[in-house]
């Protein structure tokens, strides 16, 4: 297992019979986040947040097995989390402009972007997926829950396919400034991406969109 402080300090464990043994210990400028492989046990993903880099780690031998590193200070990890299904990378950025939209990049190995999603206005703290593992809830500061279809709509759904064709659909340049080693995938950068990914539903001021009543 994992766990990491708010001083940047990850720590991984053996568990055994209850016991806790300390394995390593890994130490990052700023907050750390990971997240566990869904088919590599062995394998978890690290990520420091200022600056940038993202690193696979082997647990068995300490190694890192493939990094991704941005040169340009420009933006901050927010936060990030593995597809169970195609065990694709999810990272959301928010860049230090204020005028630009939060992003969320979806990485198939370190070298290779394969989508990129914008729908929020300040930074996105939480991911959760369905339970198949299909859809993505994004919720960030900016009071906004967004439900993406991770696969796309499928084609046999005319309706909605129709309604996202008349939708502009988001697209990017790769992330600038940034160097990689390893990963599963041919080292090349998308030139020009074209999310394939596509929003559900979008709710917005969520605060005030919930009618409550104070605890007695």
């Amino acid at each position: 297992m994992a766990s990491a402080d708010d001083l940047g300090q990850l720590y991984i464990w053996y568990w055994n019979g209850g016991h806790l043994t300390p394995i390593t210990c890994w130490t990052s400028s700023m907050c750390a986040f990971f997240d566990w492989h869904p088919w590599c046990e062995d394998e978890i993903v690290i990520a420091d947040s200022e600056p940038i880099m993202i690193a696979l780690y082997h647990v068995p031998s300490r190694e890192v097995v493939s990094y991704y590193r941005r040169q340009d200070c420009d933006c901050i990890v927010t936060t990030l989390s593995f597809n169970k299904i195609s065990g694709e990378l999810v990272v959301c950025y928010s860049f230090t402009d204020i005028n630009k939209q939060p992003e969320i990049l979806v990485l198939a190995s370190m070298d290779r972007v394969v989508d990129v999603m914008r729908n929020h206005d300040d930074v996105i703290v939480h991911l959760l997926w369905s339970p198949d593992g299909k859809q993505l809830a994004s919720v960030g500061y900016d009071e906004t829950l967004t439900i993406w279809n991770f696969f796309g709509i499928s084609p046999t759904n005319e309706c909605k396919r129709r309604k996202l064709q008349c939708e502009p659909m988001a697209s990017s340049s790769s992330s600038r400034g940034a160097s990689a080693v390893g990963g599963l995938g041919g080292g090349r950068d998308a030139l020009r991406i074209h999310a394939n990914r596509n929003k559900e539903a979008t709710y917005r001021d969520l605060a005030s969109s919930f009618l409550f009543k104070a605890m007695r």
